[in-house]
């Protein structure tokens, strides 16, 4: 008799082990990233093209200008190479200005940034301080100022390349995508 109570017990404990061990799955475990993974996966920066002026409405045939901006997010950026395109049937980029850059370093001349239509390219980055040994932009400014012209009223579009835009940290050899972009869109009056 004793014997059949320690059996019965014995098959209440496994049907209750079975019950928790189906509702308390073991989870599967994480991946694990390497050291290169991990920098990366916490790596951010944003790129953006905004209007310099207050507004986003320009008029047909007058030179405006878009800003394109960084903001390193709390790390230190040492160069950036960014692409935008544009439809080049409803707008022209005139000019590239780089005064006052938070990147002074201008890697590719005009002509070569305006080289192909509807494309613009910019490479640029900031050289070591050899008297403070600082190196990199770390913040939020003005990478370069594009005068833009456009040619026909409705919506123009300064798109940033998401796949070739890319920066280097002051601490890596390599280059990152930026974790974020900002597109220029902006209405063309008569």
């Amino acid at each position: 008799m004793v014997l059949l109570a320690l059996l019965g017990a014995v098959v209440i404990a496994a049907a209750a082990l079975n019950r928790i061990q189906k509702k308390t799955p073991v989870p599967p475990a994480a991946p694990t990233l390497s050291m290169a993974q991990e920098q990366k996966a916490l790596r951010s920066a944003r790129l953006m093209a905004v209007p310099s002026s207050d507004t986003d409405s320009f008029k047909v045939g007058e030179q405006q200008s878009v800003e394109l901006r960084i903001d390193t997010m709390g790390q230190s950026i040492v160069v950036i190479e960014a692409y935008l395109t544009y439809d080049s049937a409803a707008m022209e980029v005139t000019g590239i200005e780089g005064r006052g850059s938070v990147l002074p370093l201008e890697v590719l001349s005009e002509q070569q940034a305006l080289a192909a239509p509807g494309t613009v390219r910019i490479v640029r980055g900031i050289p070591r301080d050899a008297g403070s040994g600082k190196t990199g932009f770390q913040g939020e400014g003005a990478v370069v100022v594009l005068n833009i012209k456009p040619f026909k009223a409705g919506q123009a579009n300064l798109t940033v390349d998401a796949q070739k835009s890319k920066y280097v940290p002051s601490d890596a050899e390599e280059m990152f995508a930026f974790s974020e972009m900002q597109d220029g869109a902006f209405t063309v009056a008569q």
